[in-house]
């Protein structure tokens, strides 16, 4: 007290002497609890002037009676004394806490009580008094006071940390944690270089810190946890303290008063942090202990895992049942609490009580002394739940059962899914109808029954399923699928079976002479009943079915021969594309067998580098200057020879080589079209076009892929063209929408392929960003170019024009074509009347002869007659 708050008073200033005007000696001299005591022999009445020697400062002065004087220092040590005792053994109690539960608090709590009491013994002189008998006898007591309140600074630095949980809440508050402990400790090292300042540093410190934490305090009170919402209160006292502090080291003169106040303040902070420390080291009860029994531990493992104790102790026949399976039951507990053994009876199912009543049965201890049950309790809404009951047991006198004791647990889960595994064996989870196997063991069993009627094999396949499914989304594909299958099973009568095989086909068991349908008078029922429409929500969606018969089990076929047969038939229903059945007949196993043969050779060739890229020759119909040239692919078979794509294309459809064959077909192509442009040079260097398939529209790697095949290969953006045909496009507009757009960014062109030949050719125009347009060669015909067909050609190209595109015609087959083209404003032209499909080589030699301005085709390329095969887009493949 009355120490200065920003520049301090130096402290433990004492006067050098102490003159009286009468000229008396002073009898004796001491240092009392606050200052320098000095007595005096004053006559009575008399009147004296009392002269200090020495100070800087004013020094304030109080006169007692010898009793009076003896009577404030006993009082004022008896305060001093209880209030260091009692901030030591808070302390040492704020450690004891440490071993209820291990937590920082405790440790700066009990760090910050002993600084308390430092303070404390500094204030009330005890320090000073101690200090000629200390290690540090020589120093300075503004450095002592400078030191202490450094650590006092410290500690509370500790205590906001800990308190606050500071290191838990982000990269800034650990931030702020280390400042904090830093500057607080920085501060205290200072106290030995300048005192006074550090001790102004101290003050300041503390009073931050604490109104710091009080806001911490406030702003995390609903989110915080422990120490967070309980010290609110311990940092409005430290604030308070803080406060009333301050106004002390600013009073002119200390008292003792004060000086009680301001011990007395302090301890009663001590005394809230310890109830704040206690009641945290509490609030978890025995959870809150680090050490656990091992009978502790136990039980908050099963109370975790949703475990429930099951104890049956057999000379009492009585049963003890966690309270908590009640509760997970809907039950009230009391009624369990009472009579478990009752209560669980009650709600045991009627199927399970046999076994249950069992296990309960007197029974020696042999062996093996554990127990599985799995039992069935009924919910308090009448559903029941299946528990696992797991017990051991504990002998007693003979060896009998003492006690049977284990847990319940909840296994509903598990037996659900063991359910749906189950259902899904043997059924169809989209359907309903019987699963593969199924269906086969019942075809075994038909057909080795001794009076076995004849049975055939029905496969029934859904045609364009996967357009419906990926345009209508697959939860609606799921219910097309569900609606067939259904359909497919009411046009069946007696012990025949539908089932699902899987994607959109499914298998029929018929059985021919139960009422005297023919298998074909079956497989169009099933036709017509699969082609009804079927209502999603505002729209009608239709289906169609193709159908592959085997041939009857009488002939002494094997269940796996008939059902070979019919996939041989369907396959053969879906190749054909005529009436949609098709029964089974000998010979369609070879070709069946060489189609597989011929899907090996074409993995092999895909492998082994058969597959050969052509380059076809696009010309300017005004100049005949070679513009651009199509890739064609063709396959080199090692015994079949030059393959056109008529041949391999629909097989490779099939099979799911497609993109395969098509990212080699681009690689090569681009590959030769960068040695190109790097080596023949040209003004105006010709353009490739590469067609696509419907599966390029799926690959969402596919743009990724050319994007790189062209920066390798160094080749010019705007020189690479894609064509998609006009019904692929039309099939999967929103999907080719942004596959063209993803073109477009990357600088290629697009062109749409076969137009003329959709239904949809308007709005393909209009929708879609096409820069060129190839019209089909449906169009080149005579009668097709002529009259009516003429003014569509004609218009077709206006149109094109109009919306900014290019127009190339393809098969152009002769001259006359060609002039006719020529009228109608076309741009470019392809055909055998200009030139074959070429090979490389041969597209380097007409790209040498030719000057860097575009000449003419050579002669040599030129054929006026078409003599070769069509070349077929990935489309229209068989």
């Amino acid at each position: 007290a009355a120490s200065g708050l920003l520049q301090p008073r130096p402290f433990g200033e004492r006067p050098d002497g102490v003159v009286l005007s009468s000229g008396q000696d002073t009898l004796e001299r001491a240092l009392a609890q606050s200052g320098v005591a000095a007595t005096f022999r004053i006559k009575p009445m008399a009147s004296v002037t009392l002269a200090l020697e020495g100070g800087s400062q004013t020094q304030a002065v109080q006169v007692f009676t010898q009793t009076a004087f003896a009577s404030r220092e006993a009082s004022l040590s008896f305060v001093n004394g209880a209030v260091i005792a009692i901030s030591l053994l808070l302390a040492f109690g704020m450690l004891a806490l440490f071993g209820i539960r291990a937590h920082a608090a405790f440790v700066a709590g009990s760090f910050f009580a002993l600084a308390s009491a430092a303070f404390m013994a500094l204030e009330s002189g005890f320090l000073a008094n101690l200090l000629p008998q200390l290690p540090i006898a020589g120093m300075p007591l503004d450095m002592l006071r400078a030191l202490v309140e450094g650590v006092l600074l410290l500690a509370l630095a500790l205590c906001l940390v800990a308190f606050s949980a500071l290191r838990q809440r982000g990269i800034l508050a650990a931030v702020a944690v280390v400042a904090i402990l830093l500057l607080s400790t920085i501060n205290l090292a200072y106290s030995a270089i300048d005192p006074v300042k550090a001790t102004v540093t101290a003050r300041c410190g503390f009073a931050l810190l604490a109104a710091f934490g009080l806001l911490i305090g406030f702003l995390v009170r609903r989110s915080g946890y422990g120490t967070v919402r309980q010290a609110i209160v311990l940092w409005a006292a430290l604030v308070s303290w803080s406060v009333v502090a301050g106004v002390f080291a600013l009073s002119p003169h200390a008292s003792s008063v004060q000086h009680v106040a301001l011990l007395g303040g302090l301890a009663l902070v001590l005394a809230l942090m310890s109830f704040t420390l206690v009641s945290f080291a509490f609030s978890q009860g025995f959870l809150a202990k680090p050490l656990l029994t091992d009978s502790s531990r136990r039980s908050l493992a099963l109370a975790g895992a949703e475990h429930f104790v099951w104890d049956w102790r057999p000379s009492e026949d009585r049963l003890d049942v966690s309270i908590e399976l009640a509760a997970s039951l809907g039950y009230a507990p009391a009624n369990w609490q009472k009579s478990a053994a009752t209560a669980f009876r009650a709600v045991l199912h009627p199927d399970d009580v046999p076994v249950y009543q069992a296990l309960l049965g007197e029974r020696k201890v042999d062996g093996d002394s554990f127990h599985e049950l799995e039992l069935r309790l009924r919910q308090a809404d009448g559903e029941y739940r299946w528990f696992a009951l797991r017990v051991r047991d504990l002998p007693g006198p003979n060896r009998r059962t003492a006690r049977c004791i284990g847990t319940l647990t909840d296994i509903s889960r598990t037996k659900a899914a063991e359910d749906r595994l189950i259902t899904d064996a043997v059924h169809d989870p989209v359907t309903g109808l019987p699963s593969r196997a199924i269906f086969a063991d019942r075809l075994a069993r038909e057909i080795e029954k001794p009076l076995a009627v004849p049975v055939r094999v029905m496969l029934v396949a859904l045609e364009r399923f996967k357009t419906l499914n990926d345009g209508l989304g697959h939860d609606l594909g799921d219910q097309l699928l569900m609606v067939a299958g259904q359909r497919i099973a009411d046009c069946l009568v007696g012990d025949e079976t539908a089932a699902r095989l899987s994607g959109s086909q499914f298998a029929v068991l018929h059985l021919e002479t139960i009422d005297g349908r023919q298998a074909l008078q079956l497989a169009e029922d099933i036709r017509r009943a699969v082609s009804a429409p079927v209502p999603l929500g505002e729209r009608n969606v239709y289906l169609s079915a193709v159908v592959g018969i085997s041939r009857p089990s009488s002939d002494g076929f094997s269940s796996e021969e008939l059902q070979n047969q019919a996939a041989t038939a369907l396959h053969e229903a879906q190749k054909e594309d005529r009436a949609g059945v098709r029964v089974f007949e000998e010979g369609l196993e070879d070709e069946r067998g060489a189609r597989v043969d011929m899907e090996q050779d074409l993995r092999r060739a895909i492998e082994d580098g058969q597959i050969e890229v052509l380059y076809q020759p696009i010309v300017s119909l005004e100049t005949r200057h070679v513009a651009g040239l199509e890739v064609l692919v063709r396959w080199r078979h090692p015994q079949l020879g030059l393959l056109q794509p008529a041949k391999f294309l629909g097989l490779a459809e099939q099979a799911g080589l497609l993109p395969a064959i098509t990212l080699q077909v681009m690689s090569d192509a681009l590959r030769q079209m960068g040695i190109w442009q790097r080596v023949l040079t040209r003004e105006r260097p010709v353009f490739i076009t590469i067609n696509l398939s419907a599966e390029a529209l799926n690959d969402m790697t596919f743009v990724d892929h050319l994007r790189g095949l062209i920066a390798r290969e160094g080749v010019r953006p705007n020189t690479v063209k894609i064509e998609i045909t006009e019904s692929v496009a039309m099939r999967y507009p929103d999907r080719a929408r942004l596959f063209l757009q993803r073109l477009q960014a990357l600088g290629v062109g697009v062109a749409c392929d076969d137009f003329g030949t959709g239904f949809s050719s308007l709005a393909s125009l209009r929708d879609l960003p096409f820069d060129t347009l190839k019209i089909d060669r449906s169009f080149l015909v005579a009668e097709a170019m002529e009259g009516r067909g003429g003014v569509i050609l004609d218009t077709v190209v206006a149109l094109a024009h109009g919306l900014g595109m290019l127009v190339v015609a393809e098969g152009i087959e002769n001259e006359a074509q060609a002039a006719r083209l020529l009228a109608l404003g076309c741009d470019l032209g392809q055909g055998y009347h200009f030139s074959e499909p070429l090979t490389a080589r041969e597209v380097e030699k007409l790209l040498v002869v030719l000057p860097r301005v575009h000449a003419p085709l050579p002669e040599e390329f030129r054929t006026d007659d078409y003599t070769g095969e069509e070349d077929i887009s990935y489309d229209n493949a068989p």
